[in-house]
């Protein structure tokens, strides 16, 4: 396997990595993470018995991360306008979950936006671990939906809480 290591190429990629990062990041099209050179089509039979038509060599071009930030133990470091950005999406959210039988998202979504849409509700998320991301347009909707509960959906209770940016997000922390 030959990999493309010559130094004005690193330079080159490096630069394009911050100019794409200042720009569209992660929307960018010209960034990709590995980025194969030629495509070969080859058949198990002549993989084995050494018959190679094509080229047996791909040529594969990494690219390296540049973060200037340096945090001692640490791997990553995540610039804090990014960590905001992130924060601020959550703001009017409740986070909640079913005790007992899980309840189909379909059937959440229908229920929510019949019946919070006059508290200004906007819309729903949900994980792989049962856990449901409520938005509102305001924290006043928010509010209302909380001192309205509690909440049954196909008499399964459903647990709301505020979210925070600290808050860990499990099921197995909370008790009843």
């Amino acid at each position: 396997m030959e990999i493309a290591g010559d130094t004005n190429d690193n330079k080159r990629q490096t630069k394009e990595v911050e100019s794409a990062t200042q720009s569209r990041g992660w929307d960018d099209n010209a960034i990709q993470a590995m980025k194969e050179i030629e495509d070969l089509q080859q058949s198990f039979a002549n993989v084995v018995n050494g018959l190679n038509a094509t080229r047996s060599s791909r040529k594969i071009n990494f690219r390296t991360m540049v973060n200037p930030d340096k945090v001692d133990n640490s791997y990553f470091v995540l610039p804090m306008a990014t960590v905001n950005a992130a924060k601020h999406k959550f703001e009017n959210t409740l986070v909640g979950f079913f005790v007992g039988k899980k309840v189909a998202f379909p059937l959440v979504k229908n229920y929510v936006t019949n019946t919070w849409n006059k508290f200004g509700f906007e819309k729903i998320m949900g994980d792989d671990e049962g856990v449901f991301y409520f938005k509102f347009a305001t924290s006043k909707g928010l509010e209302q939906v909380l001192e309205h509960g509690p909440w049954l959906i196909r008499n399964v209770p459903l647990i709301l809480t505020k979210w925070t940016s600290k808050m860990t997000i499990s099921k197995d922390q909370v008790t009843l």
